[in-house]
């Protein structure tokens, strides 16, 4: 882009020519320690190109719309252009599911069964969920169950299940008026003790170490920011 030119804060000219094309940039952040499989299965890039056999039109209107509301800055521009956006993650998301075959996390909610049983796991975590339950929930055996678990998310039924107990109880500690033992029976610890050791295993410290330190580190920001 050596003929780049700057016109503005938020412009750049890009060569001679008369045409005009209108960039609109955003991102999305996550914790990059997340365990989510979603996030660990993502590509470096997703596209929803005109090429794959659908319209996206509505894309278009769609991002000339948020474009309109990040330049005028109406009043509630910013909740619209938050739901907006995820609207948009959510179709090239599902672009990407309908292009690649591959296995992981995207392709797991093409599958009817597979996508029922992760319903169910996100939706109640602290359920006593047993791999018979969640087969019959999904409609299909246990060992077709978990075949397709292994095939397209790499573990098992019930390892998928303590690794999404753990990490919505991560989510759960910036709830300060949730206590520790609270937290262990929302997602299904029968004991304190049981859920502190297996935070720690997957997390590295205990969960009540871990809320300490995210305190600090907010205090820290806010003491920055003043």
């Amino acid at each position: 882009l050596e003929d780049a030119r700057p016109l503005s804060r938020n412009e750049i000219s890009i060569g001679q020519g008369a045409g005009v094309v209108r960039l609109v940039c955003g991102h999305f952040s996550y914790r990059t320690d997340s365990l989510h499989p979603l996030f660990r299965s993502l590509p470096p890039l997703l596209q929803a190109r005109a090429g794959d056999g659908r319209r996206y039109d509505w894309m278009e209107s769609l991002l000339a719309h948020l474009d309109e509301e990040v330049r005028e800055g109406r009043e509630g521009a910013r909740e619209i252009v938050r739901r907006l956006s995820e609207i948009l993650l959510i179709e090239v998301l599902r672009a990407s599911i309908d292009r690649d075959a591959s296995p992981g996390a995207l392709t797991a909610f093409s599958d009817p069964a597979l996508r029922r049983a992760l319903e169910q796991i996100h939706a109640a975590p602290g359920e006593a969920w047993t791999l018979p339950r969640l087969a019959a929930r999904a409609g299909v055996s246990r060992s077709v169950l978990s075949d397709r678990f292994r095939a397209t998310l790499g573990t098992s039924p019930m390892r998928y299940l303590a690794s999404w107990r753990l990490e919505k109880a991560r989510h759960l500690l910036d709830r300060r008026e949730l206590g520790i033992g609270e937290i262990a029976a929302a997602v299904g610890y029968a004991s304190e003790a049981a859920f502190n050791r297996a935070f720690k295993e997957a997390h590295g410290a205990p969960p009540g170490r871990l809320r300490a330190s995210r305190a600090r580190a907010s205090h820290g920001r806010v003491e920055v920011a003043r």
